[in-house]
């Protein structure tokens, strides 16, 4: 409903292309909504509220798909830089990103969300703007984020081993994925997180400071 207005924005009109082909690549099985086709060219009630449909049926079942995430990325651009929006971090997190940065280490994102997303939640946050901390942003252009090679593909981009990595993430599969590539990792637990199963044999962390230690270790091996 907030991109009624841009809904002939190149962006915006992109993004329900693609929203449009996975809807009609999706098996009937389930019950995906259904949506007009071709894609209407106005923003007429009918085709807002299908497309509301669709939207959330994806996100209901975590769908991590591009037309998507650029979707999110224009509705919380508008939030953002209207003030309606401020990224809340975990309060220890904008102090680790600044003594990392600080003591030359570089910090990277990957993320589901766009790196547009991503920008943006950095630079809109209840610290203040923490863009100057991170040296890149990755997303799924990359790979998916259960899949090895994409971590793979993550290390080389950035010209480094993966054995010089430690890559924190709240979910066993990514973990999983990540360590396979032949990084280092860490599963973050931490309230409002999913729940995770037991014995996944992968090392914990309950804050990023405690992260300082592994960064340390891998330091030294270096």
């Amino acid at each position: 409903e907030s991109r009624r207005g841009a809904w002939a924005e190149p962006a915006t009109r992109a993004a329900l292309e693609g929203l449009a082909e996975l809807r009609a690549a999706e098996p009937p099985e389930g019950g995906p909504p259904p949506l007009p086709s071709p894609v209407p060219a106005a923003a007429t009630d009918a085709a807002v509220e299908a497309f509301g449909a669709w939207v959330e049926w994806l996100m209901d079942r975590d769908r991590k798909v591009g037309p998507l995430k650029t979707l999110q990325g224009a509705v919380w651009e508008a939030g953002y830089r209207g003030g309606a929006l401020r990224a809340s971090l975990f309060p220890e997190v904008p102090a680790a990103l600044a003594r990392w940065a600080a003591a030359g280490l570089r910090v990277c994102i990957y993320s589901s969300g766009s790196r547009h997303a991503q920008r943006l939640l950095l630079q809109y946050t209840d610290a203040g703007d923490l863009r100057p901390h991170v040296s890149a942003l990755f997303d799924t252009s990359s790979g998916g984020k259960r899949e090895a090679e994409s971590y793979r593909s993550i290390a080389l981009s950035l010209g480094v081993d993966p054995a010089g990595v430690l890559f924190a993430t709240d979910v066993v599969e990514e973990a999983n994925a990540a360590r396979e590539a032949g990084m280092h990792v860490a599963l973050a637990l931490r309230e409002g997180n999913a729940p995770v199963p037991g014995g996944h044999g992968v090392p914990t962390c309950t804050s990023v400071d405690e992260l300082d230690a592994r960064l340390g270790e891998l330091a030294r091996a270096a």
